[in-house]
């Protein structure tokens, strides 16, 4: 197959291969080195990319019956070390003689599966679904080798068709998530002493979250070095990376389950992967994303988030963070339904607008936890990423409202000129309508690019407005607040309720305000659409469902996941008539 495009970046040739949809990068696949990572166990002694990498005869993917994998060097003279259980090869390892057997693993105990990952934690039912991960080197006289070839086969009398979703085959060094002093996955060392925050005068923002833990340590050090396989459905075409991860998220880090971030990155140099990972027809361009658990709402219908940011889809210009659910093995075992979601962070504001690093800035809320008061500039205006500075603009904005009365045209128009007026009308009534019960004390952010002083920028996103994104929706939709009232929420919250209380005071916002409402509860959150999305959604991962459970033990049964799912269609058929209620009682605050 021939390169049909060629371009460079930051010196290096991208080669893109369109066989159909599969468009695949070439230098995405990173090296393992200046990850900030070290082994518990250190074997080898020296790598050099001139020894060639063992070639495997078989590509990674699923099998209707097993196969005799062969591996091979072109360098004569050379051993092949390699091994079938996830591990690095090493000296130790055994030395390739002859085809390898790749057989359906029936039966055969758990291991990584079995290891406890969280303060509550549920074993698996029983023996969950394996594959066969085969990481092998090239060795030159004992002392050189190569760097690692690795392959994940799955083997199946269904094949491909063993799992409906797509799926990705995460493989790495075991220690470098379950290991006790390094694992980023367990509580390990790092539970066991309970002075370590203090020694290292790390602060523990929330005491409410119990003692310290490995999956609770952030910076680059708690990143650890990977390989992605994934597999369309119906097929083993998709695309190999390497890359490196970390634990994502705040409180869902002490779950037994959890999220992952994942950032290809080689050297300290990013890269990009270019294949439609969202969408069958357009190719994305990632050079990060998020495996994401289903957080909070992993108890209930593994879904809703994805679900409620999609209703804006098309109907707004809000960010949002797509969705692909798809099937996650670590290490060759079974580990559920993990979902593909972007990440917001430098990397997606490049990609999606061409927006640098050093000209994006993004605040956020945060609440007093931990015993140490904040002052309010403090708790609405963090930077989230960026630079301490960036949040003045907001604190700025936030003093002129105190100061000044938007009632009149002038000072209204010049808010206008801070924020994005659609955007936060935009935001502000899709968090409405969800009922969302954690926001807007938390799960808020807001983004702007830094005009360069003197530059006149004429697109949209890069006028240096401020812009709200959609997030953590965990807890919208939930059974029984379809009737919440959360006009009365935001206006009493120290987040949102003197911004919105102060554009209140201008008909041009009103009028604006109350039309787009209008406009969104009979088109977006029109109730027949919703529920469609809903169906839809639960219809893809349905199949799914029976495994995941019996891997993680909750929600309790399927029958108690599709009670949680019919929940959401009775909150998407209740909550407009009180939304409307809501709004209407609003609206006559202001009729003289």
């Amino acid at each position: 197959m021939r390169p049909i495009a060629e371009r460079r970046r930051n010196g290096a040739t991208l080669f893109v291969l369109v066989p159909a949809l599969l468009i695949l990068v070439t230098t995405v696949v990173l090296a393992l080195v200046g990850m900030g990572y070290k082994p518990e166990k250190v074997t080898i002694v020296r790598t050099s990319t001139k020894v060639p990498v063992p070639v495997f005869s078989q590509s990674s993917g699923f099998y209707g019956n097993g196969l005799r994998l062969s591996l091979s060097t072109t360098h004569r003279g050379a051993k092949i070390y390699y091994t079938t259980d996830g591990s690095r090869p090493t000296f130790d390892s055994e030395i390739y003689t002859g085809p390898v057997l790749i057989q359906e693993k029936i039966d055969e105990p758990n291991k990584l599966s079995e290891i406890k990952t969280a303060p509550v934690f549920n074993y698996p039912l029983y023996n969950v679904y394996k594959g066969t991960i085969v990481r092998a080197i090239t060795a030159l006289n004992d002392s050189v080798i190569s760097e690692e070839a690795r392959a994940s086969f799955f083997v199946h009398p269904k094949g491909r068709e063993r799992y409906s979703l797509p799926v990705i085959s995460l493989v790495t060094d075991a220690d470098s998530l379950f290991g006790y002093k390094a694992g980023i996955y367990v509580g390990g060392a790092t539970a066991d002493d309970k002075d370590f925050y203090i020694r290292n005068s790390i602060k523990i923002d929330d005491t409410r979250r119990g003692f310290p833990a490995n999956y609770k340590r952030r910076g680059q050090q708690w990143y650890r070095p990977v390989t992605l396989d994934f597999f369309e459905e119906g097929s083993n075409k998709g695309f190999h990376v390497k890359a490196k991860v970390g634990i994502h998220g705040n409180a869902s880090r002490e779950q037994q389950h959890k999220s992952l971030k994942v950032i290809l990155e080689n050297n300290g140099q990013i890269k990009e992967l270019i294949y439609p990972v969202f969408s069958p027809t357009k190719p994305d361009t990632l050079s990060s994303f998020v495996l994401r658990s289903s957080s909070q709402d992993r108890h209930s219908t593994m879904f809703r988030d994805a679900l409620l940011q999609s209703f804006v889809k098309g109907y707004t210009q809000l960010d949002i963070q797509e969705y692909r659910p798809t099937i996650m093995f670590i290490n060759g075992e079974y580990w559920g339904i993990n979902n593909i979601r972007h990440r917001y962070d430098e990397y997606y504001f490049q990609h999606k607008y061409r927006i640098p690093q050093d000209s994006l800035a993004i605040v956020g809320v945060k609440s007093n936890l931990g015993g140490t008061e904040l002052t309010v500039d403090q708790r609405v205006g963090r930077v989230i990423l960026g630079v301490e500075g960036d949040q003045k603009p907001y604190h700025a904005l936030l003093a002129y409202i105190r100061s000044h009365d938007l009632s009149n045209l002038a000072f209204y128009q010049y808010v206008t000129k801070q924020i994005d007026i659609d955007n936060f009308i935009d935001y502000l009534l899709a968090e409405l309508y969800y009922a969302n019960q954690d926001w807007p004390n938390s799960n808020l952010q807001m983004w702007r690019y830094k005009v360069p002083m003197g530059a006149s920028e004429k697109v949209y996103y890069k006028d240096g407005r401020w812009r709200w994104m959609l997030m953590d929706i965990d807890n919208g939709f939930l059974k029984g607040k379809h009737s919440y009232n959360m006009v009365s929420r935001v206006l009493k919250s120290e987040q949102l309720g003197p911004l919105f209380s102060a554009l209140l005071k201008n008909p041009a916002f009103r009028n604006k305000f109350f039309e787009r409402a209008e406009y969104h509860l009979s088109h977006t959150f029109e109730v027949n659409r919703v529920i469609a999305e809903i169906n839809a959604k639960q219809q893809r991962i349905m199949p799914e469902i029976k495994e995941h459970l019996e891997r993680w033990r909750t929600p309790a049964s399927v029958k108690v996941w599709e009670k949680e799912v019919e929940s959401l269609r009775e909150f998407a058929r209740k909550r407009p008539e009180y939304l409307k209620k809501e709004l209407e009682k609003l609206r006559q605050q202001f009729i003289s």
